[in-house]
């Protein structure tokens, strides 16, 4: 409680100085240039009492940093690759999903394999897909549609 008694007197004297100050320049480019070193004063003089209070506290931010329990980074980049990867294999499961219904052959079932490199980036592996047999027929056009158009290395399976 005295901190803040002496802090609100040190800036009540200051503004006080400041007015005094202010009202004995004459009007010009003094006042103007006075106003900006009164400014700095009274910026200073509410300033220099936490530098102070701050190199006299034992407050140290490393004892806060150590103190939290972050996890490792290479753990939240695995664990966001693996969330884009997932939200990557349902679009295109879906892309392809449409894909073989405009050619008129629902899939059974849809795979896409996926991985990370060395630099930590999601590579494309292939897609498998599961059709019926009786769509057999469609077997290279569909392939050769998703190899062209979405770039994917496909293999088909008849269920």
């Amino acid at each position: 409680m005295e901190n803040v008694r002496n802090f609100s007197l040190l800036i009540t004297i200051t503004c006080m100085i400041c007015v005094i100050i202010d009202l004995m320049l004459p009007p010009g480019k003094i006042k103007k240039a006075m106003n900006i070193v009164i400014a700095l004063f009274t910026l200073c003089s509410l300033i220099h009492p936490l530098i102070i209070k701050s190199k006299n506290s034992n407050f140290k931010f490393k004892k806060i940093l150590e103190k939290s329990s972050s996890p490792p980074r290479s753990k939240i980049l695995e664990n966001v690759n693996s969330q884009v990867t997932s939200l990557v294999k349902s679009n295109l499961k879906k892309v392809i999903e449409i894909k073989l219904k405009d050619l008129g052959a629902p899939p059974e079932k849809i795979e896409i394999f996926m991985d990370t490199n060395n630099d930590n980036c999601i590579i494309m592996i292939r897609s498998k897909i599961y059709l019926n047999k009786k769509y057999e027929s469609l077997k290279s056009k569909i392939q050769n549609e998703i190899n062209t158009n979405l770039n994917i290395p496909t293999e088909i399976v008849d269920v």
